[in-house]
This record gives structure tokens, C-alpha cells and sequence, in this order.
């Protein structure tokens, strides 16, 4: 019997250097993409249907429901998380620029 105890021998270097394994996308490129496309829906919209409830919740749907299968994928993970943080961006620009147009700005009577 032997006094040293059997240690495998170590293991051979990889080929490669490991994959990293976060999420893909740009995240940036998500929030002026998501924000710009919002834009541009409702403004159509707004020329071409007019104002009616379908016409504006459709459109917010449909994106939410891209934008959440878009960061559950691993490969678009950023550019999905882009997309939601768009959407909020464009409903507080939205809010903060619609308010002012529909209040009269003669004060109150």
C-alpha cells in the first residue's frame, strides 16, 4: 500500500474559453425601439381610426405580449427588458405631454 492517496490527475485545458451565459439583446437599443414604435402606433392611429378603446388597447397588448416572450427567451433577454422599460418610458412621456394638451391653459374660472 502506498502512503499517498490517489488524486486524479487534473483535467485538460479547454479548446475554447466557457460561453458566457447571460442574457443577449441590448437593452438600450430595446427602450428607443419599444419607445419610438409606441410612438409611431398611436400617432397613426390617432390620424387613422380616431379615438376608440380598441384602436388603443390592441396596440399595447400585442407589445406587451411580444416584449414578455422576447425576455423570456435567453437570446433576446435585454432586448425584451428594453422594450418593457419602453413602454413605461412612453406611458410617462405619453401621460406628461397628453395632460397639458387636453387641460385648458386659460386657469380656472
Amino acid at each position: 500500500m502506498s502512503s499517498t492517496p490517489d488524486i486524479p490527475p487534473d483535467p485538460p485545458p479547454p479548446d475554447r474559453p466557457p460561453q458566457r451565459q447571460g442574457g443577449g439583446g441590448f437593452l438600450a437599443l430595446g427602450i428607443v425601439t419599444g419607445f419610438a414604435v409606441l410612438f409611431s402606433v398611436y400617432l397613426a392611429l390617432v390620424f387613422l381610426a380616431g379615438p376608440s378603446w380598441a384602436a388603443a388597447i390592441a396596440p399595447i397588448v400585442v407589445f406587451l405580449v411580444v416584449a414578455i416572450v422576447l425576455t423570456v427567451r435567453p437570446r433576446t433577454r435585454m432586448f425584451g427588458a428594453g422594450l418593457l422599460i419602453g413602454l413605461g418610458v412612453w406611458a410617462l412621456l405619453g401621460g406628461g405631454l397628453c395632460v397639458p394638451l387636453l387641460i385648458p391653459s386659460g386657469g380656472v374660472a
